[in-house]
């Protein structure tokens, strides 16, 4: 196809480029309709396409091909998958491509296309039908065209774009930063960054003769001023960044943008921390070649992470449950394996960019225990990750290559729970190591995802839970699987199944903590504490490596992290070893033993008749919330959280309502500002409605005797109790299974605690 680079030249592509892209489009889009190339110039793309297919060009250079104009063209009808291959004119500075593209979209089903380097920027992408979705991405850099035999060479891609249900969400560019700013005049910077040219990125000192001669001119360059942090800090993280591919996105003229700037900076400012991987004189693979340098596929990975994050609008990310992993927790992670096979099986089952693949690679080929091969199997449902995933894993097979270990992929594009039950019998489908960071979100109500699970026997109520446990089926005997998720599975009845499959089939090795959240993923918003946990499948259980982000590091029996007398297998994180678990599990008695029960409040307020609240000419009984209890009492009336709280008394709300007497109250949502995660407040008056919000302790459905109710508050208000219940639980909630599941004092215990005859550290 004619590459135009003025308005009148044709410059060609080679034969073996345009072969290598259509092969690529064959294996992502196999079998369309109808193939169109568009501006088809000499036939190198077009010779090569199979099928029913079309070429066009306003000068045609090759015989088979039509005089048209592909901008005011119009398919022939009835082909229903519609394919534009070919490689339009750039013209400067890429308005020509763009509209080639976009009239493409006005009929096409796939965009398959050498383009502008440029369209691997936001800024151009946004000018695109939002239609369309790109599914591969090929940098193709210092290209090379051809016109009477001689090579003109441009910056180019080669990217494949799908029609889509839904428009894509393109988010704003980040033009502002915390830590800098972009100031107006070179007197108010701290130092400048080179915009266009060769050098763009390039961080240069304002020294006196810079700052009132020449040389630093606006228009060309970028002037900076440290805000948050000490400029030195900032120029720091600047004079680090490598802003070679980035400004190499242009078809003419290199240049970077600010949004490109400072996800460059962010990626670095990451990558400042102390790395996984140990420095050392380079090695050379069986060649004498360098090998390559482990640290720099870990800098692309977190710097690839940090624009994907910037340029992908938290919304969508939050649909997929997409949280990238950077790159010294994947280190972690991959760290945690030990005693490798000699020949690894290694599935990533949501493999995003391939960080975990990568650091396991790594940290394979560092062990003393290297590997004679490693081979992957990487699922992604991602299409924008895929080319990423496909460099990672190129990049992988070239350290296996430098270290003599046999090295083979498998990129699986697939939901990979939908997959599993059509691979379960696939003896390539079996491994022996496992690395994974699942979605983050629920499971959808359609019946794709439950039904793959039922088929396989297994039960899972979100995204990471099926990934682990359908991961567990698919791992051989005393493979090793290794996963960070929330912490959540800890406990909690939604959870439950999942927590007795997995103790069932595998023993857990090591859990790791990660209390501070913004410490993990960088950039995401994640609300609970993260932990990675390594399994082995039919494994002993004896002991658990303890760890967490603040330093501790504690081997404990297995039988402390889950009680083998716990009905619901609460998986519990005894950092301190200050006997708290070993004593409140001594305790003697449970609720039932006690006579007394936990439930939920009856009261959901949004879903009560209109009557319930038409309380002028009738009875009215208090609604206990939530924001009634404070400062360590029941506060009657609710002021100011503008809701109602009273209930009218009428017939049909008879069964939600509690006779008058004594409840103990526990909330079942805590602040993280609050000092206890538990905190029980007695209710001693007549008849009440509780809302939902709170955990009531009664007597079926009756109150609790005074003194009884004043001992559980004092036990459930101890520190000991909260310590205890953190050690299983990393959320704010506060369930009543939870509660349930707790040991108590005898009645005679807590009654005398309550009468104040005895105090709480009396109980232990």
């Amino acid at each position: 196809m004619a590459k135009r680079l003025d308005n009148h030249d044709n410059y060609y592509t080679s034969t073996d480029l345009a072969r290598a892209c259509i092969e690529k489009l064959n294996e992502i889009a196999p079998g369309c309709d109808l193939y169109v190339e568009p501006s088809a110039g000499g036939g190198a793309f077009f010779d090569q396409l199979p099928g029913r297919k079309v070429g066009l060009d306003i000068a045609p250079g090759a015989p088979g091909i039509l005089q048209a104009d592909f901008l005011t063209w119009t398919p022939p009808q009835g082909s229903e998958t519609i394919a534009v291959v070919g490689n339009p004119p750039f013209n400067c500075p890429h308005g020509t491509a763009v509209n080639f593209f976009n009239q493409a979209a006005t009929f096409s089903t796939w965009i398959a296309m050498i383009l502008p380097a440029a369209f691997a920027k936001a800024s151009v992408q946004r000018q695109l039908d939002p239609n369309f979705e790109c599914v591969h991405h090929q940098a193709l850099p210092n290209e090379p065209f051809y016109r009477d035999g001689k090579a003109v060479r441009v910056n180019a891609c080669f990217q494949i774009w799908r029609r889509t249900a839904k428009p894509r969400v393109m988010p704003k560019p980040l033009t502002t930063h915390a830590d800098f700013e972009f100031v107006k005049t070179i007197e108010q910077a701290d130092f400048a960054i080179r915009r266009v040219g060769g050098h763009a990125g390039k961080l240069i000192a304002i020294t006196p003769e810079r700052r009132f001669g020449r040389g630093l001119a606006p228009t060309s360059n970028y002037y900076i001023r440290a805000t948050a942090v000490p400029a030195q800090d900032v120029e720091t993280v600047f004079r680090a960044i490598d802003p070679t591919e980035v400004r190499s996105n242009t078809v003419a003229v290199p240049s970077i943008s600010k949004s490109e700037l400072i996800a460059l900076y962010d990626a670095q400012r990451v990558l400042a921390l102390p790395s996984p991987v140990g420095c050392g004189a380079p090695r050379k693979d069986q060649t004498g070649t360098p090998a390559p340098d482990p640290e720099q596929l870990l800098q692309e990975l977190e710097r690839a992470r940090c624009e994907h994050i910037a340029g992908t609008e938290r919304r969508e990310r939050s649909r997929l449950g997409q949280f990238m992993t950077p790159a010294a927790v994947a280190g972690r992670l991959a760290d945690m394996f030990d005693d490798l096979p000699q020949q690894v099986s290694l599935l990533d089952p949501g493999a995003g960019m391939g960080a975990l693949t990568g650091a396991f690679v790594l940290s394979a080929l560092r062990s003393a225990d290297r590997p004679v091969s490693i081979k992957v199997t990487a699922y992604e449902v991602d299409p924008a990750l895929l080319p990423i995933l496909e460099r990672t894993l190129a990049s992988c097979a070239a350290h296996c290559s430098a270290a003599g270990v046999a090295f083979s992929s498998e990129i699986v594009h697939a939901d990979y729970v939908l997959s599993a039950p059509q691979d379960r019998d696939r003896q390539d489908r079996r491994y022996n190591c496992v690395i994974a960071n699942p979605p983050y979100a629920k499971l959808p109500a359609s019946a794709g995802a439950r039904a793959a699970l039922d088929a396989l026997g297994l039960h899972a109520t979100n995204w990471y839970s099926a990934f682990v446990a359908v991961a567990l089926t698919q791992l051989v005997e005393n493979g090793t699987l290794v996963a960070i998720t929330p912490r959540s599975y800890c406990n909690g009845t939604t959870f439950e199944r999942f927590r007795k499959h997995l103790n069932a089939v595998s023993a857990i090795q090591a859990l790791h903590l990660y209390q501070s959240r913004n410490s993990v993923f960088a950039g995401d918003d994640i609300t609970q504490e993260v932990i990675a946990m390594k399994t082995v499948k039919s494994g002993g259980k004896a002991s658990v490596r303890l760890s967490s982000d603040c330093g501790d590091v504690r081997d404990v029996a297995f039988s402390d992290i889950v009680d083998p007398a716990d009905l619901s297998q609460l998986i519990h994180l005894p950092f301190r070893d200050d006997g708290t678990v070993a004593a409140v599990r001594a305790l003697p008695c449970s609720l039932d033993d006690l006579g007394v029960q936990v439930s939920t409040g009856r009261v959901m307020p949004s879903r009560l008749p209109q009557a319930a609240f038409a309380t002028g000419e009738s009875a009215v009984i208090p609604l206990i919330r939530a924001e009634n209890l404070r400062n360590e009492a029941v506060n009657l009336p609710t002021d100011g959280i503008g809701k109602p709280d009273v209930i009218a008394d009428i017939p049909e709300l008879a069964k939600l309502r509690l006779p008058a007497g004594t409840y103990v109250l526990v909330k079942r949502i805590s602040s993280k500002d609050q000092p206890r995660r538990v905190q029980a407040f007695v209710h001693d008056a007549g008849p009440a409605f509780f809302e939902n919000h709170l955990n009531v302790f009664h007597v079926n459905g009756e109150g609790v005797s005074p003194d009884l109710a004043r001992g559980l508050a004092m036990f459930l208000n101890s520190d000991d109790v909260d310590r205890y219940f953190r050690t299983f639980s990393g959320s704010t909630q506060v369930n009543a299974r939870d509660i349930r599941s707790l040991r108590y004092p005898d009645r005679a215990t807590l009654e005398a605690l309550g009468r104040g005859q005895i105090q709480i550290a009396g109980i232990w």
